[in-house]
């Protein structure tokens, strides 16, 4: 019976380590892909000029994994963006071009392909419709660990990417997050066919919780100089930077737990347990004769 307990203490503390390696190795870079169930809706709000009067408005986009066209490397993202001007109050996020008495601004539906462990674009046909818009630059999130250092992000009205640059760390929603801004200086702008569309100014700001590179807010002040609207001001709604925050600290603490206290509470168990299993499975060494007979000797004597 004690050469079994010590097999059992023997696996249960080989299986502890191995778990606190794995802890520390592959599961943190597992967990931080985008999963093939991902989902995101994120929504701006604030004003906007169309023909000539100040209307309030509303970004919606709401970005959805295709596990089917999906695999171990890359995430197929289907993504509907609509703006429309809020007016009357309970407008709905998006409307037919038939039905929107002109308050619908914009309206895309894309077929994005992401890398699952950095967030770039990769523009290539077995993931994506052969007619799908080429994109380059981050999507629908950062790099884990992302770096104090300059990236590249989609950014759907330009038709293209645009340089964001680090502007230092700010606390968002209750986690720290990095800040990136973008300086559109008569940035060309194009359609989803190519076509020339008039250019940009203004700023795109986004903060991003580094450690899982979740894009917890945004903030656009845009003007065009063509199409409509001419100029749009919008940030993240305070339900959508408190849903990312969420998300974001509960995927850093998962994270953490396995890269930090899984360990620093693993190893030192699972050698324990290990050191108890060698004395149990350890023989005992059998008495010699002479052992034997004095041991009998040494025991007391009772008279009757």
């Amino acid at each position: 019976m004690r050469r079994i307990v010590g097999i059992v203490l023997a696996f249960v503390g080989a299986f502890v380590i191995a778990v606190a390696v794995l802890g520390q190795t592959f599961l943190p870079d597992r967990l931080l892909e985008t999963p093939l169930d991902a989902a995101h809706h994120r929504t701006m709000e604030g004003d906007a000029e169309v023909a000539g009067r100040t209307v309030p408005v509303r970004v919606s986009r709401v970005a959805t994994v295709d596990d089917a066209r999906s695999d171990g490397d890359v995430a197929t993202w289907r993504r509907l963006t609509c703006a429309v001007v809020v007016e009357p109050v309970g407008t709905p996020d998006c409307l037919s071009s038939k039905d929107s008495d002109g308050r619908l601004l914009e309206a895309t539906l894309d077929d994005i392909a992401t890398d699952r462990r950095t967030g770039a674009a990769i523009d290539d046909p077995e993931y994506v419709p052969p007619d799908a818009q080429p994109r380059s630059g981050q999507v629908e999130r950062w790099p884990s660990d992302a770096r104090r250092a300059d990236y590249s992000y989609w950014y759907e009205p330009a038709g293209a990417a645009i340089e964001t640059a680090y502007d230092g760390t700010e606390e968002i929603g209750g986690v720290s997050c990095y800040r990136y801004v973008a300086e559109l200086a008569g940035q060309s702008s194009a359609t989803d066919t190519g076509e020339f569309a008039g250019y940009l100014s203004g700023t795109v700001t986004l903060w991003v919780e580094p450690s899982t590179g979740t894009i917890v807010r945004q903030a656009e002040d845009v003007r065009r100089s063509a199409g409509s609207p001419a100029r749009i001001t919008v940030e993240s709604t305070a339900a959508t930077v408190q849903a990312m925050a969420d998300n974001a600290r509960d995927l850093r603490d998962r994270v953490e737990m396995l890269t930090g206290t899984l360990p620093l509470v693993g190893y030192p168990v699972g050698v324990v347990l290990l050191l108890l299993a060698g004395v149990m499975v350890k023989p005992r060494r059998p008495r010699l004769p002479g052992q034997r007979r004095r041991a009998a000797e040494s025991l007391p004597t009772y008279r009757v």
